[in-house]
């Protein structure tokens, strides 16, 4: 495309949404979302970790209580986070995508937990359920924030 003075001019690039992009997959969202909560996650843990370092001259139930409730607040608000992105940015299949999300991390950080012989028989069964009872809410939570972030 050139023109009379000789230069060539690029082609304008669409400029409404529904021109030339395409919304992403479920799964998509789901495997960004799931990033999102791990990557979240883990500064999470290892501040949890740092600030529990004082309580670990002490071996009471109740530090350990402690210790287990503040990983799980860790999570929580890492699904949090990955549900809201997920809701804000994942369309019309936001709420299962965030659920799958927070499913998927939830149950391989169990996986990880039995294998490496964290847990074992009734506790890891018990400890998965809870884990991804926590997940599946949170990532739902987080979604419904980020759903009514979401541009109208």
């Amino acid at each position: 495309m050139a023109l009379p003075d000789g230069k060539r001019r690029l082609p304008v690039l669409p400029s409404s949404e529904d021109d030339g992009e395409r919304a992403r997959p479920a799964w998509q969202w789901s495997a960004i979302g799931a990033v999102t909560i791990v990557i979240t996650w883990i500064p999470l843990a290892v501040a949890v970790v740092r600030g529990f370092a004082v309580w670990s001259a002490s071996t009471t139930n109740t530090a350990g209580l402690a210790l287990a409730a503040a990983h799980a607040v860790a999570f929580a608000l890492a699904s949090i986070a990955g549900g809201a992105l997920v809701g804000r940015f994942g369309g019309g299949a936001s709420k299962r995508a965030a659920f799958a999300a927070g499913q998927t991390v939830a149950w391989g950080a169990m996986a990880i937990t039995i294998l490496t012989g964290g847990l074992h028989g009734v506790m890891a069964v018990g400890s998965g359920i809870l884990v991804a009872s926590l997940a599946a809410a949170s990532a739902w939570a987080g979604e419904r924030i980020g759903a009514r972030a979401r541009p109208r």
